[in-house]
């Protein structure tokens, strides 16, 4: 069983099996919350965007904007910082990262916009055949979804309601 950051794909799924999605992963672009200009990721067409080397973010940034300078960095506090210190007019990374950046580290410096973009479901990874946890798994994740518990904990980490 392997639980982390594992997107549920068709590709991954013909080597290993997964729960039912349990967090609806995606990018999210971050700016400095005193700017207003830019309100989503069409916004960040000339801009300077800052994003994790290796990642969806550049892959996202290369096929859909065009920015001035698409700024990549071997971690991502690299480009939290260029942002910070106003070398980017952006950061492009995953959602959840940022929304608890954000809520942790932000100290109120900066603001999510727009929709999250890509959006892919993570999943609870299994070997193939393991039916009877699988099915166990997604039971607990099912309670958790109808009692509330898992809305409370997604707001405790990530300071918002999930969509």
């Amino acid at each position: 069983l392997a639980l982390a950051g594992i997107t549920i794909t068709d590709e991954r799924k013909k080597a290993i099996d997964f729960s039912d999605g349990y967090y609806k992963s995606g990018l999210l672009v971050m700016v400095n919350a005193n700017n207003n200009d830019i309100k989503d990721v069409k916004d960040l067409n000339g801009k300077v965007v800052a994003v994790k080397s290796g990642t969806g973010s550049v892959d996202y940034a290369k096929a859909n904007i065009k920015t001035k300078d698409l700024r990549q960095f071997p971690n991502i506090d690299n480009a939290y910082m260029e942002l910070g210190t106003g070398r980017a007019d952006a950061v492009l990374h995953d959602t959840p990262n940022i929304l608890y950046f954000i809520k942790t580290a932000g100290n109120g410096k900066f603001k999510a916009v727009g929709e999250s973009l890509e959006a892919q479901n993570y999943g609870i990874a299994f070997p193939k055949g393991s039916d009877e946890l699988r099915e166990k798994v997604n039971g607990a994740l099912k309670t958790l979804r109808e009692n509330g518990t898992y809305n409370e904990i997604y707001k405790k980490w990530f300071g918002t309601e999930p969509k």
